[in-house]
């Protein structure tokens, strides 16, 4: 592999989707890209939900063009190709619907998408325009509610009779051959979403053995079946949320899903639902201010969907940097690495990819905050921003004077630079002023309060495991425990387990995972007894611990 063929494309608060030159270099690597080969990737995407084609419908037509080329254009955008259509209202719908309110139709005479012709499907067309080889899956979120205890659309549950449970089969059923009709196959179905949240949007609750029974008996001879949904956020699309959504993207691939979908594509600000429910999105389309806003969750998919294609191919990591990185052979011969940076400083990162050694530095993602400043007055406002010590030093702002029209505002960017401080708070003050002497206009002081939060530490007890005194003998293995703990209070982690000597028929139980802040896990390492030494690294979002393995307890 000649450097000149690398790629290497970064994505912070200040900077979005810009290349960047990796550098070769003497240095040891720190994560390494084997070519041992996992699960096969089918692809990701997002759901299209009545709210987002409403958002999108307030644009200018060449406008709205450029969000869905942005979102489905393998070219030039994210190129999704796995989406999720609800069946019936969602969360995100405009207003309570199903497909068939007419109560006692157990032959579906009245089933009608004709609700869809006016939303999910032009939305879904639009995007099939660009995309052509989309793949859908379809879920409900509640079934009609005649054939639920209570009637109603919120809660409840399904009515468990048979006439029932037939119809509501019936009733899946002819959504996938409508949609069909429409020239818009449905790969696979989704039996019910959140099956034990009960919710004031629309909702359902399942248990396991009645959901296993009603797929056993009634739906899955019809039909495949998908389970997949990314979590929601909160509505504010931060960036540390966005570092969430990359550590449950890590987290599902490497331990083997094909597929990932996130939820809203496109919201309008402050994501609320019809129900007050307010959730993040990878575009917020500003209907008022005709602006689109390309938020992180945006960046932190196409990161992985733009550059991994279905077909693409999971590729093992070792390595310390290995809880935050993730590896892809892609159908066209190239290696693809996904990697983020859990620090509030830059970090150099060397990897060995095919045996290229290159040195990169991803990007530090830091909060953005906003202030506005208004000119209520009936004259021209000329003002100018100034910056006590600590502001200085640690907080570049976007504009620092400007002239305001009476009635005008003016939105300033404050975004925190951290590189050279350590864990803690810092306290800043910036003064906006009347640039003008001699007049009465009184100046505003707006106080920032910088919390650094010290990176996650795993800790690894015991970190010595010996034959028969740790560990016990079963069926020609050894099996293991030792204790992972997130020895932060405020942060999550990310982990995995690998062995130093890649000793075949090692395993770990789990095999990864997410630690909440404060949070310990037993895990399980099952040990093949022909191994009598090994040393096993559990690697986590900011470091490393080594556990060392005898099958003897040593001599002397």
């Amino acid at each position: 592999m000649e450097i000149m063929h690398m790629k290497w494309i970064a994505t912070s608060s200040t900077a979005s989707w810009h290349e960047k030159v990796p550098q070769p270099t003497e240095v040891s690597p720190q994560l390494f890209v084997t070519d041992h080969r996992q699960q096969v990737i089918d692809g990701f995407g997002g759901c299209f939900n009545e709210i987002g084609w409403q958002a999108l419908q307030t644009l200018s037509e060449d406008r709205r063009t450029h969000v869905l080329r942005d979102l489905f254009d393998p070219a030039i955008g994210c190129g999704y190709h796995l989406c999720r259509v609800p069946i019936g209202a969602n969360d995100y719908a405009l207003e309570w619907y199903s497909h068939n309110e007419c109560d006692g139709d157990f032959a579906m005479e009245h089933f009608s998408i004709a609700r869809d012709r006016r939303y999910l499907i032009p939305y879904i067309r639009a995007a099939m325009s660009i995309q052509p080889d989309l793949r859908l899956f379809a879920s409900p979120w509640s079934p009609p509610t005649w054939m639920k205890q209570p009637h109603v659309y919120n809660s409840g549950v399904l009515r468990w009779e048979p006439e029932i449970l037939e119809a509501y089969a019936l009733y899946l059923l002819r959504f996938v051959q409508e949609y069909q009709a429409e020239g818009l196959p449905v790969h696979q179905l989704h039996v019910q979403n959140e099956p034990n949240s009960d919710q004031k949007f629309p909702s359902c609750l399942w248990t396991g053995e009645k959901m296993r029974d009603f797929i056993r008996d009634y739906l899955g001879p019809r039909l495949r079946l998908l389970q997949t949904e990314c979590e929601c956020g909160d509505g504010t699309n931060t960036w540390d949320y966005a570092h969430y959504v990359f550590t449950l993207l890590h987290h599902y691939l490497s331990n083997g899903v094909n597929g990932f979908v996130y939820w809203n594509m496109v919201l309008p600000p402050g994501g609320r639902s019809t129900w007050g429910w307010t959730q993040n999105s990878m575009i917020t389309v500003d209907a008022a201010q005709q602006t689109v806003t390309y938020n992180p969750e945006f960046y932190v998919m196409k990161h992985f969907a733009h550059f991994v294609a279905p077909g693409s191919v999971r590729l093992d990591l070792q390595g310390p940097w290995s809880g935050n990185a993730i590896a892809f052979h892609a159908p066209a011969s190239s290696t693809v690495v996904v990697c983020a940076n859990p620090f509030s400083e830059q970090i150099e990162v060397v990897m060995d990819v095919a045996g290229l050694v290159l040195a990169s530095m991803p990007s530090v993602s830091r909060r953005v905050g906003t202030t506005t400043i208004t000119n209520i007055g009936n004259a021209p406002l000329n003002w100018a921003i100034t910056e006590d010590a600590n502001a200085a030093a640690y907080i570049p702002v976007t504009q620092m004077h400007s002239t305001l029209a009476p009635g005008q505002s003016a939105a300033i960017t404050v975004s925190p630079d951290v590189t050279q401080a350590s864990a803690g708070t810092i306290n800043a003050v910036i003064t906006v002023s009347d640039s003008d002497t001699g007049t009465a206009v009184q100046s505003q002081q707006v106080a920032v309060t910088i919390v650094i939060l010290a990176a996650p530490i795993l800790s690894v007890t015991p970190t010595s495991l010996i034959g028969n005194q740790s560990c016990q003998p079963v069926g020609g293995n050894y099996a293991c425990f030792v204790t992972l703990t997130n020895t932060s209070q405020t942060a999550g982690l990310s982990w995995t387990p690998s062995s130093a000597d890649l000793t075949p028929g090692i395993t770990f139980e789990p095999p990864g995972g997410i630690l909440a802040p404060g949070q310990s896990k037993q895990v399980g390492v099952i040990i093949p007894q022909s191994d009598c030494a090994d040393t096993i690294i559990f690697t986590g979002s900011a470091n490393s611990v080594t556990v060392t393995w005898q099958c003897l307890p040593p001599i002397g």
